[in-house]
């Protein structure tokens, strides 16, 4: 030290100023130097801090939506089997005139009760959003900026506040409702009868056959009231499980992209995996756990000889979920049946609509059929909406056994459907008079690959 102290003092006092100068100035740059890279070294750690929170914040996200979506994918099942049970009971009660019991038995009234029991009950969804908030207020979710995490977020929990509006609307619907079907179309039955119906059917009953009988009729009256079906009816309303199909969907792509690499993502767009509701694509997810979801469903058989349409001989004691199989049993002696299932919801059953299934080239099925059946004849059809009340359309042959089976069918092979306006997304075709009981686990279209 004191020998640069000489230097510079002799420098100067040499009047060598030049050389001082660069002296004063190397000193300049030195000092310069050591603070910026103390701010490099303190900005370095500040982000690896931030980053780590953030990460930190990220992963809990992704552990709560994981839990959403078990706990949506158990909520989409009941919805499922309320859709299915209500919508079985409304087409067995709701064409037949004034004092009609033809179709009243043990069978029907089994299925009611279930119907009537979930459509008075209030569903709700809760997600775990507390993370995400928690993010939202660190402000470190503005090192998400302009990547597909933080798009996705959005979309998320902006869905997640949808269903809860459109829940909300439901559940208000379906109080209103129960409230005047219980004290109104139910309020002079008996409440064993409500709650146990199929006591009108037991034999060894001490009531006598007139108040039996009267007690049934009183029982179809009210299925077959306007009350009734409008609650049943409001079970049936889907657009709440499009948005659990989107939710589901964009909530394992999250976790995925969490997964992956949660602090360098910069794709601008969402991932084309995630299924979009207001996207003109139709929804892939036919039947999921035999569980018909957002299609809409319906059979029919060739009329008899005197011009009815016999349905099944019963919707509700033909086909019905058992477990994770849609279970269907086609007693025969028809020359054909069928069973279909038509784009968009049960809720507006009574419109033709169209889905885009261009973008698929493929549809995978789950099936088996029962020992006791060959089901020999049965076919897979699809259909446009120019072409979806023709008969003689080009199907495909399944060859059940009784064991599940994985079928893979190319979509080309229905050389007359336009993939653009399919309205028969999947159609059962029975071409013979014999029976045929068979069970459905999965339907779906792919992509291809």
């Amino acid at each position: 030290m004191l020998i640069y102290r000489w230097i510079k003092r002799n420098s100067f006092m040499n009047r060598e100023l030049v050389r001082y100068l660069w002296y004063a100035f190397g000193e300049i740059l030195l000092v310069i130097a050591g603070i910026i890279i103390a701010l490099q070294i303190d900005s370095w750690h500040e982000h690896n801090q931030k980053q780590e929170r953030l990460d930190d914040y990220l992963e809990t996200i992704a552990q709560n939506i994981a839990g959403d979506i078990q706990l949506l994918q158990q909520l989409k099942s009941v919805r499922a089997e309320t859709i299915f049970s209500s919508f079985s009971t409304f087409l067995a009660t709701i064409d037949f005139e004034a004092g009609s019991t033809d179709w009243f038995n043990a069978a029907l009234t089994s299925s009611a009760r279930v119907a009537l029991e979930r459509a008075q009950k209030k569903l709700y969804f809760v997600a775990d959003s507390g993370s995400y908030r928690a993010l939202e207020s660190s402000g470190l979710i503005s090192e998400l900026a302009r990547t597909d995490i933080e798009s996705m977020l959005h979309d998320y929990y902006r869905t997640v506040d949808r269903i809860a509006n459109i829940e909300q609307d439901l559940n208000n619907v379906i109080g209103e409702l129960t409230l005047r079907f219980q004290t109104e179309t139910a309020k002079d039955l008996p409440q064993l009868i409500l709650r146990e119906p199929l006591i009108l059917w037991q034999s060894d009953r001490p009531n006598s056959e007139e108040e039996t009988e009267a007690f049934r009729q009183q029982y179809w009256k009210l299925l077959t009231d306007s009350v009734t079906h409008s609650m049943l009816r409001s079970t049936m309303n889907q657009p709440v499980m499009k948005e659990y199909e989107h939710l589901l969907s964009l909530g394992r792509q999250l976790i995925n992209r969490i997964h992956e690499d949660p602090g360098h993502s910069t794709a601008s767009q969402v991932s084309p995996d995630v299924y979009s509701t207001g996207s003109a694509t139709g929804h892939p997810i036919l039947i999921e756990a035999g569980r018909p979801g957002y299609h809409s469903y319906g059979v029919f058989t060739a009329p008899t000889t005197s011009g009815d349409d016999n349905h099944f001989d019963h919707v509700y004691k033909n086909i019905w979920i058992d477990d994770d199989a849609l279970n269907v049993r086609y007693a025969g002696g028809q020359p054909w049946a069928y069973l279909y299932l038509k784009y968009g919801p049960i809720d507006i059953l009574f419109e033709r609509l169209s889905g885009d299934y261009s973008g698929y080239d493929r549809m995978r099925l789950e099936l088996k059929r029962d020992a006791n059946t060959e089901c020999s004849d049965l076919s897979l059809e699809i259909k446009d909406i120019e072409d979806a009340e023709k008969g003689g359309l080009r199907n495909v042959p399944l060859a059940l056994t009784p064991e599940w089976q994985t079928y893979t069918v190319n979509l080309d092979e229905f050389v007359e459907a336009d993939l653009t306006r399919l309205n028969v997304v999947a159609g059962f075709l029975f071409d013979s008079p014999q029976p045929c009981s068979f069970s459905i686990r999965d339907v779906r279209y792919l992509e291809p690959e």
